[in-house]
């Protein structure tokens, strides 16, 4: 039997899907909940036989959940006729097709030891269930079956520490990474959302940076500890879409360090004369990042020419790390001569200083710009996603020094700085840039 599906185009890849895990995760409204409760209905329909198990971690909360919205999409595809439901035991049954989908509440231990042959399982806001939760309903999809098993998990990203990010985003093994779909959506991907609703969304959260970061820009929950090195960095206001403008000059800036990577940043600078004077807009175009072998700052300087020409030829302010003024005591040469070498045909000026700045002269004046100190706005590109994880996630001591956690990197196999590679390039170019705003 066909049913006639109204469906969001984002979750195309989730219908089509037959891993076992599937972990959809994102914003409030985004249509996530929805894209399950069909996928199942879906699958009973056209796979008769069907054991499926809708899960909410206390009992309480299924009827107004899972429940609910699995008898709207039974009404939606226009099947209603063939379904029976058990209010009491939020049990549906589709006798037609031979399936019986069960909604029930983890918050008692004996329910789950209960529970036997599953063929697809559902997990509703699974931020609340514990890791435990998960491996018990894993357990429970064993036995012969002619049709593919899954669990499908739906859920805000509420926390960066989260045991969810760690088993499928951050350490996922092997045999968990080979049967796991991943998919992130937001209320911008549901095409049935009214304009109420988008409105409410964005006020309800307009006022707390973290509640906006999850539940309108669905990425993962910061957990501050007030120790954050760039403490008035914020993605609802300094991250958004950049353009390169061909008629002004870009500014390249560079970081040295070659493990986990080598890293460079664009940006560019863009004047507007107001009422007050003069207001800048600061744009972070692109970040590139360059892994062993082709690590070095020849190999950097090579990407730029082979894959940023249009970039380059706006004519390249140099910033960086002024360390990189050190002849290397195998070629005789520094990583600036290198840079002022091969590029020499894009530079239109340098900018790098004889020293460093002192680090907590930095972070003081970074965080007046993020702040909104002087006419000066920063908007950093959405895909610079390492440059916006380190402005999240960098520490600093109590002498205002930012703090590079150390990690083992996944591919090198050797100890790394997991933060600040691409925050301290910026660092270098903005306390160059606006030297004279800096001394005032």
């Amino acid at each position: 039997m066909d049913v006639d599906i109204k469906y969001n185009d984002k979750f195309i890849e989730f219908f089509n899907s037959k891993k076992f895990f599937k972990v959809l995760y994102g914003s409030a409204g985004s249509g996530k909940s929805h894209a399950a409760a069909q996928k199942i209905i879906k699958r009973c329909v056209e796979e008769p036989g069907h054991r499926v198990y809708a899960f909410r971690k206390v009992s309480t909360s299924v009827d107004a959940s899972v429940y609910d919205t699995l008898k709207e999409v039974i009404s939606q595809f226009g099947i209603g006729s063939f379904a029976r439901y058990n209010q009491t035991k939020k049990i549906i049954y589709l006798d037609r097709f031979n399936a019986v989908i069960r909604c029930a509440g983890l918050d008692e231990e004996d329910k789950i030891k209960s529970i036997r042959e599953i063929s697809i399982a559902w997990l509703e806001e699974t931020d609340q269930f514990d890791e435990q939760d998960l491996n018990q309903v894993d357990l429970r999809m064993r036995g012969q079956f002619p049709h593919y098993r899954e669990i499908i998990c739906t859920f805000n990203p509420v926390s960066e520490l989260h045991w969810l990010k760690s088993k499928f985003f951050d350490n996922t093994v092997d045999g968990v990474k080979s049967k796991l779909l991943t998919l992130h959506s937001t209320f911008k991907d549901n095409k049935f959302l009214d304009s109420d609703y988008i409105e409410r969304l964005e006020q309800n959260h307009i006022h707390d940076p973290n509640n906006y970061r999850v539940y309108v820009l669905g990425q993962w929950g910061k957990v501050f500890t007030g120790m954050e090195f760039y403490k008035n960095f914020r993605t609802d206001v300094h991250v958004g879409e950049t353009d390169l403008d061909p008629k002004l000059p870009v500014h390249l800036t560079f970081d040295f360090n070659v493990i986990p990577y080598m890293t460079a940043s664009i940006w560019q600078i863009i004047g507007k004369r107001g009422n007050k004077g003069m207001f800048w807009n600061v744009y972070g175009l692109k970040e590139i990042k360059l892994r062993h072998p082709k690590n070095s700052t020849e190999d950097m300087c090579i990407e730029l020419i082979d894959n940023y020409t249009d970039y380059l030829n706006c004519g390249v302010v140099l910033y960086g790390d002024a360390t990189g003024r050190r002849r290397n005591t195998t070629s005789k040469k520094s990583d600036w001569m290198i840079i002022e070498e091969m590029l020499k045909p894009y530079i239109a000026d340098n900018r790098v200083p004889r020293s460093n700045p002192f680090q907590s002269e930095r972070n003081s004046f970074i965080n007046r710009l993020f702040f909104g100190s002087f006419n000066v706005r920063i908007i950093i590109d959405k895909d610079m996603k390492v440059m916006i994880e380190d402005l999240t996630h960098s520490l600093e001591d109590g002498d205002r020094n930012k703090v590079k956690q150390v990690v083992r990197d996944k591919i090198s196999k050797v100890n790394v700085e997991k933060f600040g590679h691409f925050s301290d390039g910026m660092d270098y170019f903005l306390c160059a840039a606006f030297n004279d705003l800096m001394m005032s």
